[in-house]
């Protein structure tokens, strides 16, 4: 049975702090018309566009990988795109995306998996960086437990690199002690009660240090608005977090409509590369309620 008098209280809460919340620009959107150049599914329950796509800054300096699905339907939609390392919820009239920077104007396209809701899968034409030419494609781990980290691919190293992320999850002391099933149903009622979390993500190199820096916000915070956060990669996660546990956030860091900022550096050791771990969204019990996908620089 779900926790009537919180959750009413949750709703209540979130109205009135949206209606005095101001709202910074979002770091990143997906162009319209997704499904014009991608893909689009409905059926009675859901509807939805989605696309994959690389593209070239204006100065020419630098390439970009996005993935998007946008929710166009009546209900909340839970996404997982395992090969692309992205999941989690999205509200009405939103968007769910993954944007990464790309050293090399080099791309490959194949067919990934893309579920939707409970059980709805589709076959989705996906772009991912080409490895180096001569060289074997390194085919990119399936996101199914936190352990998990999503294959680095043999690419040029860059001097550094940028992510942009947006998922939506529900608060993790609402749906804390709730199976997956309960918090899939807890959701189709209550898809209000989704946050909104943005993320970017950089790395860099500067002199023997190698630079991490994870910013991040929830849109519209309200006092239900709670995180926690863990990055697969450990070290990174140490760096950046200073601390192996994973990072509680509690509604109270979220009233400036600016994101907050974590920062944190490893030793570079030599020859560096670009690896692929993810963001995981915890709930209270450490589940995974959702992952957003990190590129970063690592001593090779």
């Amino acid at each position: 049975m779900y926790r009537t008098a919180p959750i009413v209280a949750a709703v209540a809460a979130l109205s009135w702090s949206i209606a005095g919340t101001a709202v910074a620009a979002p770091v990143f959107e997906c162009p319209d018309n997704l499904g014009s150049a991608g893909g689009a599914y409905q059926d009675n329950r859901y509807t939805a566009e989605y696309r994959s796509w690389n593209w070239e800054d204006e100065d020419h300096s630098r390439w970009y990988v996005c993935h998007c699905v946008r929710n166009l339907g009546r209900n909340a939609v839970k996404v997982n795109w395992p090969e692309v390392g992205l999941s989690g919820w999205i509200r009405l009239n939103s968007t769910l995306h993954f944007k990464t920077s790309v050293s090399e104007n080099t791309f490959e396209t194949r067919d990934t998996q893309l579920h939707l809701g409970r059980n709805v899968v589709l076959d989705v034409e996906t772009v991912f960086p080409r490895p180096r030419a001569g060289q074997a494609a390194v085919q990119q781990a399936r996101i199914v437990s936190a352990s998990t980290r999503i294959a680095q691919s043999d690419l040029p190293v860059p001097q550094e690199t940028e992510t942009v992320a947006k998922i939506a999850v529900p608060p993790l002391t609402i749906v804390s002690g709730m199976s997956a099933d309960e918090v899939d149903a807890f959701i189709e009622e209550y898809p209000e009660l989704l946050q909104e979390v943005e993320m970017t993500f950089t790395s860099s190199v500067e002199g023997s240090r190698i630079v991490y820096e994870c910013s991040y916000s929830v849109v519209d915070a309200s006092t239900e608005s709670t995180l926690l956060l863990q990055i697969d990669d450990s070290d990174v996660h140490q760096a950046v977090f200073e601390s192996s546990e994973a990072r509680y956030v509690d509604w109270a860091e979220f009233t400036s409509d600016e994101p907050i900022v974590m920062r944190g550096s490893l030793t570079r050791e030599g020859v560096l590369e670009s690896r692929m771990t993810t963001l995981n969204l915890l709930d209270a019990d450490g589940a995974i309620l959702g992952t957003m996908p990190i590129q970063f620089l690592a001593n090779r």
